[in-house]
């Protein structure tokens, strides 16, 4: 892997209780992090939740959306920051997660289901991997906030090597509560650990 950019998660949210089988939601999942390269162009991030495994293969649990991502302008030696969060929505009670910074681009969140069950005991240990894939090299512009920078498309990008990764495993465990109820998963969350900022 080439080390032309570097990934520096700030924090990573992940839900203390979800909903078996249900939607990852905006008000359960969350990372703000930053990204510097080396040389100046367009630059695409893809995002992955993960339910990692000690011994067994790990589970990919929230993944980009659509064929496509976009492409970011970065000047020589920059540092932007970033954050996203997940299509599913918050339920009646629940407010999205927002970026703590107000200098974040937010990108386009990421979707997936919650596993309906983690063997042995239900409880996962949630994971990010954040990769950063160089469109092109070059002298690049933005425009009133936006980047002119197109897309990258995410069929190619198996046949890619990231030029930045970067990787946080959260510390405690997330609990799923059958039956995909979020209903039932809030009031497993109360007087609980609820939301893990990590």
């Amino acid at each position: 892997m080439a080390d032309d950019a570097w990934v520096r998660i700030k924090e990573l949210t992940v839900p203390g209780y979800v909903a078996g089988g249900g939607s990852v939601g905006k008000d359960e999942f969350s990372v703000e992090f930053s990204i510097k390269v080396v040389y100046a162009g367009c630059y695409a991030i893809s995002v992955k939740l993960i339910n990692y495994h000690a011994f067994t293969p790990n589970e990919t649990v929230g993944y980009p959306r659509g064929g496509t991502l976009n492409c970011y302008c970065f000047a020589a030696q920059e540092e932007r920051a970033f954050f996203i969060s997940a299509t599913g929505p918050a339920p009646d009670g629940k407010e999205a997660l927002t970026p703590s910074s107000s200098d974040a681009t937010t990108l386009e969140p990421i979707e997936g289901k919650w596993p309906t069950f983690d063997f042995p005991s239900d409880k996962m240990q949630m994971q990010v991997e954040i990769d950063v894939y160089e469109c092109h090299r070059g002298e690049c512009t933005r425009e009133a906030e936006k980047d002119n920078c197109g897309k990258l498309k995410t069929s190619g990008l198996s046949d890619r090597e990231p030029v930045g990764h970067g990787l946080r495993r959260d510390s405690g465990r997330t609990t799923i509560v059958p039956g995909g109820s979020p209903e039932k998963a809030i009031e497993a969350g109360k007087g609980a650990a609820g939301l893990i900022p990590k």
